[in-house]
């Protein structure tokens, strides 16, 4: 029997960003993509603040930089823009460090591999 993914698994951001990430070439547009996330952003900013905070925390976005926002959000934007912008972001960081760190498995013992 399969197992059903959980909602946050399943969220068309996700699917997006993994899309966008997997080398598909503009998967949707910047501003689309930004759409997407604050959708999801203010979803779980009205259902689940703590799952929101975990997934800003595993996507290593500063807390101080969450905190500040969260705080004093800018005048020109929501909190769930502003959260928006700054997920994207980091994951154009994260695109672009994997594509510029290549990862050699080499030297690794085979009873060290997964």
């Amino acid at each position: 029997m399969m197992k059903k993914l959980p909602p946050e698994q399943t969220h068309p951001v996700n699917h997006a960003l993994k899309a966008f990430v997997a080398g598909v070439e503009k998967a949707h547009d910047e501003r689309e993509i930004l759409a997407m996330i604050e959708q999801r952003v203010q979803e779980l900013l009205d259902t689940n603040c703590s799952l929101l905070f975990s997934h800003l925390y595993r996507m290593d976005i500063d807390e101080g930089v969450v905190r500040a926002l969260l705080d004093r959000p800018p005048a020109d934007q929501t909190v769930s823009q502003a959260l928006a912008a700054l997920i994207w972001q980091r994951q154009k960081q994260r695109m672009y460090t994997r594509r510029r760190i290549e990862v050699v498995d080499d030297d690794i013992p085979p009873e060290m591999c997964w």
